[in-house]
């Protein structure tokens, strides 16, 4: 079964606060979870304005790069392979969270409800 256009966002999403977490770049995977919301009744959503936005600011998520000069997780070796997973990455994200809005979801799409 395919899986629909937001759960995939929402997997990639986590895929990339992981690789974050585990390069050391904390703060760009805490903005990227700061677009999952749980409201009170435990619905869980992805605020797709916060999460498109972070494509376009001045700092923006397509400039992140990985490096050890900047305390990330990395060496000489290992760099280039966690920046092209980092791009695709970035780039998954991007083009599921314009496909997700393209389909005529709202700004908030609910991932999950309790019943």
């Amino acid at each position: 079964m395919l899986r629909s256009t937001v759960h995939q966002l929402f997997d990639q999403l986590v895929s990339c606060e992981q690789f974050l977490d585990n390069c050391g770049e904390l703060m760009w995977r805490d903005k990227l979870r700061q677009t999952r919301v749980v409201d009170a009744a435990g619905n869980e959503a992805l605020d797709l304005d916060l999460l498109l936005s972070y494509f376009s600011q001045s700092e923006a998520f397509f400039e992140l790069e990985l490096s050890q000069d900047l305390g990330h997780r990395v060496n000489e070796t290992t760099q280039p392979g966690a920046n092209s997973h980092l791009v695709t990455l970035r780039l998954d994200i991007y083009y599921l969270a314009k496909r997700c809005r393209d389909e005529g979801n709202t700004s908030i799409v609910i991932i999950s409800a309790c019943p």
